[in-house]
Parts: structure tokens; sequence; C-alpha cells
């Protein structure tokens, strides 16, 4: 038996275990079988183990992140995946990418000018008086809005990329310091003008 002989019944018994042990769903476990024998085949072909590795690697890396036409999100490297969110939560999620360095939600009213203009070019169909309750509402810390609006962030990222990668798009921090989405910038491609 040959190393790679060996590398490959230990991934085996790996693969076994983790079935076995973590009650993964039927679905799940089909996926991973899948992406088993699909790893079989390229080394069937002749892929080294090193660039099969890079290509595995690869998946778990965030994707752009492409804001087209509308303010629409799109991740391109998820078969150009739409992420839906209604217009208030993507507010608050372009107001963050606008602001790498960071914002405090205690700080969030100092930004109401910039959240109502930005509200105003997703959703323009609302009026006024909508605009600055819902507005205030997510600026006002002894609300719960802005952990709601930034929970169906989450959410909607999750669903696509899953709960590890979601974090890359979302708004996140220690508690009583600056919030922040940490994708880095050069992933983000705009388009339309930054609302």
């Amino acid at each position: 038996m040959d190393d790679t002989e060996e590398l490959d019944g230990a991934n085996e018994n790996n693969l076994e275990n983790l079935h076995s042990d973590t009650g993964f769903s039927d679905e799940v476990r089909q996926l991973m079988a899948e992406v088993k024998d699909r790893v079989a085949e390229l080394r069937q072909r002749g892929i080294d183990e090193a660039t099969i590795g890079q290509v595995c690697s690869k998946v778990s890396q965030p994707s752009r992140l492409v804001v087209s036409a509308h303010y629409r999100l799109f991740l391109p490297e998820y078969s150009q995946t739409e992420v839906k969110m209604a217009p208030l939560p993507k507010t608050v999620f372009f107001l963050y990418l606008k602001h790498p360095e960071g914002i405090a939600f205690k700080n969030l009213s100092a930004h109401r000018k910039e959240l109502m203009h930005i509200y105003e070019v997703l959703s323009p169909r609302i009026s006024v008086h909508d605009y600055q309750r819902s507005i205030s509402d997510v600026t006002n810390p002894g609300k719960n809005s802005i952990n709601e609006k930034c929970a169906r962030i989450r959410e909607a990222f999750a669903s696509v990329v899953g709960d590890a990668l979601a974090n890359c798009y979302c708004v996140t921090g220690k508690r009583g310091l600056a919030k922040s989405i940490v994708l880095p910038r050069n992933l983000v491609e705009w388009e339309v003008p930054m609302p």
C-alpha cells in the first residue's frame, strides 16, 4: 500500500466518522458523499492533492459582492445567487458597507440623514413619515430595531453562504464598540453609484 492509498483510507475513515458522529440530515450526508465521489474522480484523473486542496479552500473564502442595478446584491462565486432582504435591513447593510471603520450602535443617530437618504433610494414609494419613523427606531439605542435588522442581514447571507461565511458580510463587533462589516472592500463591486 502506498502513501496515497493510506491517506485515502484515512480520509474515508474520517468522513465515515464524521457522518456517524454528527447527526447530519440525509440530504447533507448525500451532499458529502457527492463531494467525496467528486474528489475521488479528480484523483483518478490525475489531479494532485495540492490542487484539490486549493479548490476546497476557495470554497471557504468569501465571494465577491456585486451591487447591481436597483441595488440588488449578488455573489458571483455562488452561481450569481442574489442575496435578498427588505429595504430597511439593506439600508443598514449599505450604511455599514460605506463605513469600513465601523459605527457603534449608540452613535447611529449621527447617521440619520445618511440612513434616510439610503432608505429613500432603496424604497422610493414609502412616505416620508414612514422613513422617519423607521430610521428613528433603528437609530434609537433604547429599541431593539438595529439588532433585528442585523439579524435579518445575517439570515439573508447565511441562507446563501452558510453561517461561517455569513460573518464576512454581517454587521459584527464587540458590545459597546464600533460594529463593522469585515468583508474586504476590494471584494465589493458597485455597478451603480453608492447610495
